[in-house]
């Protein structure tokens, strides 16, 4: 099973979330004829063409770019059959500069935690929007399961297979007040704030299915014949970081995050 598929058959958290917060992003925008969005991080592409796609306007076109060269492999050959929607290899912090000013909106749902480079991300998302465009956003804040991540990262018998897991953590993780400091940054690029939102979210995912949420990860690469062994420590570790909840006898791991959910502009008198 590709890492793609991984993903897609079990990271709840991007594929619920997805539904709904386009649904909430449903009822805030004003599509035009004609529009161009760019979703960026759009990974395997199931969240663009499942709920993104279907309520566009039959003219507009979607844009969809994500830095993984496997994610967007991936979407091309079972998402791009329609052809209002273009899956692209491309990280937003080196964008094409050819594409600024061409977007009316910019949509993206849980990538921005995944941006180290968050002040020049959000400074080219803003380049790439058209005077009076919309960004909308979802971004990770805190997550329980950062936690879970940096400690079996950290063990001597799975570092070795473990690349650069710090990339995968989210740079306001350890802020006092991170809505604040995103909204600095937003606004530093160029931004008008309509609003930013805090949304808690929770899922629970069978402990014995544990492992097939981390090994969808680009930098967890476990050799098949340790994968059994590899769930077996992350257990013991989700246990110790009391990460568990028990409903009606089944034991789950229990993920708990905050997300911030925000819309800004760009002003129709910009340059």
């Amino acid at each position: 099973m590709s890492k793609s598929e991984r993903y897609i058959k079990n990271v709840l958290l991007s594929h619920k979330d997805g539904k709904y917060f386009i649904d909430k992003i449903r009822t805030l925008i004003t599509w035009e004829e004609g529009c161009r969005i760019l979703d960026v991080g759009c990974g395997p592409g199931n969240v663009t063409s499942d709920f993104l796609l279907p309520i566009l306007p039959k003219s507009g076109t979607i844009i969809a770019i994500d830095k993984a060269a496997e994610v967007i492999c991936y979407a091309k050959e079972h998402y791009e059959k329609s052809p209002h929607v273009n899956f692209v290899q491309m990280d937003i912090v080196f964008p094409d500069p050819q594409l600024y000013k061409t977007f009316d909106h910019v949509i993206s749902l849980y990538c921005l935690h995944f941006v180290a480079e968050q002040e020049i991300a959000l400074r080219n998302i803003y380049n790439m929007l058209k005077p009076g465009g919309n960004f909308f956003f979802t971004c990770v804040v805190q997550y329980n399961a950062f936690e879970t991540f940096a400690a079996i990262s950290g063990t001597e018998k799975w570092k070795p297979y473990i690349v650069d897991y710090k990339s995968y953590m989210s740079p306001y993780q350890q802020s006092k007040n991170p809505k604040d400091d995103l909204e600095k940054m937003l606004l530093a690029a160029g931004f008008d704030i309509s609003f930013i939102v805090e949304e808690p979210r929770k899922y629970n995912y069978l402990i014995n299915d544990i492992k097939e949420i981390f090994l969808s990860l680009d930098c967890i690469t476990i050799p098949q014949d340790l994968e059994d062994e590899f769930q077996t420590d992350l257990q013991r570790i989700i246990r110790s970081l009391g990460q568990i909840q028990i409903e009606n006898g089944d034991e789950f791991y229990c993920t708990k995050c905050q997300v911030l959910f925000g819309h800004v502009t760009k002003s129709k008198r910009s340059p």
